[in-house]
C-alpha cells in the first residue's frame, strides 16, 4: 500500500509538470482567436449553433459545395446513431441519393420552433438542438407529430435530440415518444468527427476549412476537448511506464465521488453562508414543490447523486430564497439552478409551485422593471416564461459542473476546501447584493416582502 501511494504521487507530480508546459504552450498559441466566440456567447444554441449547422447543412448554403457536408452527415451521424437493439432508435437507413432542404428555426405547421430541419417529400429529419436549455414540455413528441403530417410516414420520420454529451432527453422534454422513434447524437464525438469530414472536403477553399476548423475548435472547449495531441501523447507514454496505468485506474474510481461530494459541499455551504448574511434557502427541484421536505440527505439522494448518470440525469434544481408576494398571488423567489453550469436569477411561484408564471399580463411591470435593473446572461428559447426577466446572472468564477474542465470553469478549484471557502464567500456576497438592489429597487411593488427595503420613493428605481 505504501508503495502505491509513493508511486501515485511520482505519477502527480510528472502530470503537473506536463500540465503546466501545457498551460504555457496554450498562451504562446494563436488558437486562442476564434470568430465565433468573438462575436457570439459560447453556448449560444440557436443564433451561434444552430445558424452555423444549418449553412453547413444547406445545399443551397454559402460554402458553395452543394449537398457535400450533408451527405456526411447522414451517412456519418444520422445512419450511424440508428440502434440494433430492441429499445434504441429503430429506423431504416437514409439514402442521400437525393439531397434535403435545410430549414433553420423552423415554424411551419408545428407547435413550437424546430431548431434544424432537413425535409424533402420522402423522408424529414428533425433536430432538438441542446447546449444548455432545458427541455420544453412535449417538444419531441409534437415535432415528431407535425414531421408525421409532412411526410405521412412515421417510419420516414427521424427525431434527433443533439446535446453535448449524448444526454437523454427528460421526461417532460419526450412527452411520451417511445424510445424507438427518437435518436440521440453528441456534439463531443459525432458533430466534431463530422465536421473534421467537412474540413476534409473544404481543402481547396482555405477560408472555408479554417471557418470550420475555429468551429471544430469551439466544439471541443464546450465538451472539454482541449489538449493538444503532444500532451496527450506525453501522458499516454507516461502511463504506460512501469505500473502507472494501474494506478491510473484505480484514482478514476474516486473521481466520479469527488465530483458528488464537492458538489455538496458547494451546496451546503452556499446555504449556510447565505443564512449567516440573513437569507434562509431551502433545497428544491425546479418547481419547488415539497422544498419543506428536501433536507441535505434528501437533497443529495433525490438530485445531486442522480446528475452524472446519462440515462437518468437529473438537471434543473438548487436552492430557493422567497422574497416576497406579489398581488397575493404569486410568490417571488430568488433561485440559484444547477443545468450544467450554475446560474441564477428571480422565479415566480402559484400556490408554492413554481411554473410558467412570468409571462403573466399581471406581472409585466415588474417584469420590466427586474429586466431594466439587471444586466441577462445569456438566454435560453422559453427561458421568460421560468424566469422574471430572464436569467441575471452567474457566479463571477463560473463552475460548470458537467464539464468540470471546461474552459472558464473553477470547478476543479473548488475541490480545495480554502478555494471553495473563498469562493462561496464572493458567491454568497454577489447573491445577497443582487437581492438587496432588487429589494431597494422593487420590493415596494410587491404585497408582501420578507425583508426590509428601501422604499423606491428615495431611490431611483421602480
Amino acid at each position: 500500500m505504501g508503495e502505491d501511494l509513493k508511486a501515485m504521487t511520482d505519477l502527480f507530480e510528472k502530470l503537473s509538470m506536463y500540465h503546466l508546459a501545457q498551460q504555457e504552450m496554450e498562451k504562446s498559441q494563436v488558437n486562442g482567436f476564434n470568430i465565433f466566440t468573438i462575436l457570439r456567447k459560447p453556448g449560444e444554441e440557436v443564433a451561434l449553433h444552430s445558424r452555423f449547422l444549418a449553412e453547413l447543412l444547406s445545399p443551397k448554403g454559402s460554402h458553395g459545395k452543394g449537398d457535400v457536408f450533408q451527405k456526411l452527415f447522414i451517412e456519418q451521424v444520422i445512419n450511424n446513431a440508428i440502434g440494433t437493439e430492441e429499445d434504441d432508435w429503430q429506423r431504416s437507413p437514409i439514402s442521400t441519393d437525393s439531397s434535403f432542404s435545410c430549414y433553420y428555426e423552423n415554424s411551419d405547421d408545428v407547435d413550437g420552433r424546430i431548431d434544424l430541419v432537413l425535409r424533402r417529400n420522402d423522408c424529414a429529419v428533425v433536430i432538438e438542438n441542446k447546449i444548455y436549455a432545458s427541455d420544453q414540455k412535449s417538444q419531441l413528441k409534437r415535432y415528431f407529430e407535425a414531421a408525421k403530417v409532412w411526410v405521412g410516414d412515421e417510419a420516414k420520420v427521424y427525431v434527433v435530440y443533439l446535446n453535448l454529451y449524448g444526454e437523454d432527453v427528460s421526461d417532460n422534454g419526450r412527452g411520451g415518444l417511445a424510445n424507438k422513434d427518437y435518436g440521440i447524437i453528441t456534439y463531443e464525438t459525432d458533430i466534431k468527427n463530422w465536421l473534421e469530414s467537412c474540413a476534409k472536403e473544404a481543402f481547396d477553399v482555405p477560408h472555408l476549412r479554417e471557418t470550420i476548423v475555429q468551429y471544430k475548435r469551439l466544439v471541443e472547449r464546450l465538451t472539454g476537448q482541449t489538449l493538444s495531441a503532444r500532451y496527450k501523447m506525453k501522458v499516454k507514454e507516461l502511463l504506460k511506464q512501469g505500473n502507472n496505468f494501474k494506478l491510473a485506474v484505480e484514482v478514476s474510481k474516486t473521481l466520479k465521488g469527488i465530483q458528488l461530494d464537492t458538489q455538496m459541499a458547494i451546496w451546503r455551504e452556499l446555504k449556510e453562508s447565505l443564512k449567516n448574511k440573513s437569507f434562509t434557502f431551502n433545497y428544491v427541484g425546479s418547481t419547488f414543490e415539497e422544498k419543506e421536505k428536501n433536507s441535505a440527505e434528501v437533497f443529495e439522494k433525490k438530485f445531486v447523486k442522480k446528475y452524472y448518470d446519462l440515462r437518468s440525469a437529473t438537471r434543473h434544481y438548487g436552492l430557493e430564497c422567497r422574497l416576497g408576494d406579489f398581488q397575493n398571488e404569486f410568490g417571488i423567489h430568488f433561485y440559484i439552478e444547477l443545468g450544467h453550469r450554475l446560474y441564477f436569477g428571480f422565479a415566480v411561484s402559484k400556490g408554492k409551485v413554481r411554473g410558467k408564471h412570468a409571462t403573466n399580463e399581471k406581472l409585466k411591470t415588474l417584469c420590466s422593471e427586474v429586466s431594466g435593473l439587471f444586466e441577462l446572461t445569456q438566454g435560453d428559447k422559453g427561458e421568460p416564461m421560468w424566469w422574471l426577466g430572464g436569467k441575471i446572472g452567474i457566479p463571477k468564477r463560473m463552475i460548470n459542473m458537467k464539464t468540470i474542465d471546461a474552459e472558464g470553469s473553477h470547478f476543479t478549484d473548488l475541490v480545495n476546501p480554502e478555494k471553495r471557502k473563498e469562493w462561496i464567500e464572493e458567491t454568497s456576497n454577489q447573491i445577497v447584493t443582487l437581492i438587496e438592489d432588487f429589494n431597494r429597487n422593487c420590493g415596494s411593488l410587491l404585497s408582501k416582502s420578507n425583508f426590509e427595503f428601501v422604499s423606491s420613493n428615495d431611490t431611483n428605481g421602480c
